[in-house]
């Protein structure tokens, strides 16, 4: 018997039916007429990025509700150093890391006092306390105190305090270098009126060292490990700041683990 050449033409269009014969088996029996159903999408998350970051507000309650969430996603971790302006305002300096939760629970809250010893008196009275301690001095209230805080079932506390004139001497006493022999657990740093309020529990701790940057942005940037800071990873972190005619010097504090 003679063979035939079959025409390509003939080729393409068998191909293209047995292709869309195959495509429906794997697919499925589906009814004439039915859509054909489209593989499940992946939802794409965005990158979470865990470093530090800034932000500044003009208002206590400004900052507490970032703290609680209203513009993004609450902080996992953040400190808060504040300045008065000479206008009688107070700016919070907040450096935080993004979190994944919505809002924290419970919400944060702030209390405003107006002398160091207020302060001790407030944590103390507090059962299972989270908190946060910044100062501030203006022309018309030359010291008070803000304390963000919740109540997160971790164990009471007994607090001290001490009033440090000088960067070198808040760094002796939490380090319990010479004259200071007390070993200090842990520390909150507050600034006001160009001094060093540290609030304190006794008990071994980690060393302590301290940087000092003149805007938010360096502060940050020694928080991820930038240049002129520890070489190594900043997980705790302490910041003051000291309002200076031109500018605001940042503290911080960090430990050497």
């Amino acid at each position: 018997m003679r063979k035939r050449n079959v025409p390509e033409s003939v080729i393409l269009v068998v191909s293209m039916l047995l292709f869309s014969t195959a495509l429906n088996g794997a697919v499925g029996d589906q009814k004439p007429g039915a859509a054909v159903k489209a593989a499940p999408v992946k939802p794409q998350y965005p990158t979470y990025n865990p470093g530090w970051q800034y932000v500044k507000f003009t208002t206590a309650t400004e900052t507490t509700s970032f703290l609680n969430g209203a513009t993004q996603n609450a902080p996992s971790e953040f400190r808060i150093a504040s300045v008065g302006t000479q206008q009688g305002g107070v700016i919070y300096h907040v450096f935080y890391r993004p979190g994944l939760v919505a809002k924290p629970n419970p919400l944060w809250k702030v209390k405003r006092v107006d002398t160091p010893g207020q302060v001790k008196q407030f944590l103390d009275s507090q059962t299972g306390l989270s908190f946060r301690v910044c100062g501030a001095s203006t022309p018309n209230k030359p010291l008070m105190f803000f304390i963000f805080y919740r109540n997160t079932g971790q164990p009471a506390a007994s607090w001290g305090w001490k009033l440090s004139e000088t960067i070198e001497d808040a760094n002796k006493f939490v380090n319990h270098e010479s004259p200071y022999t007390q070993p200090i657990a842990d520390v909150e740093v507050a600034t006001a009126a160009n001094k060093f309020y540290i609030f304190y529990k006794t008990g071994a701790g980690a060393p302590w060292g301290w940087v000092r940057r003149e805007t938010p942005e360096s502060a940050t940037q020694i928080l991820n490990n930038g240049t002129g800071g520890p070489p190594h990873k900043i997980n705790v972190a302490r910041i003051g700041a000291i309002a200076d005619p031109s500018y605001t010097i940042f503290y911080i504090f960090y430990q050497n683990q």
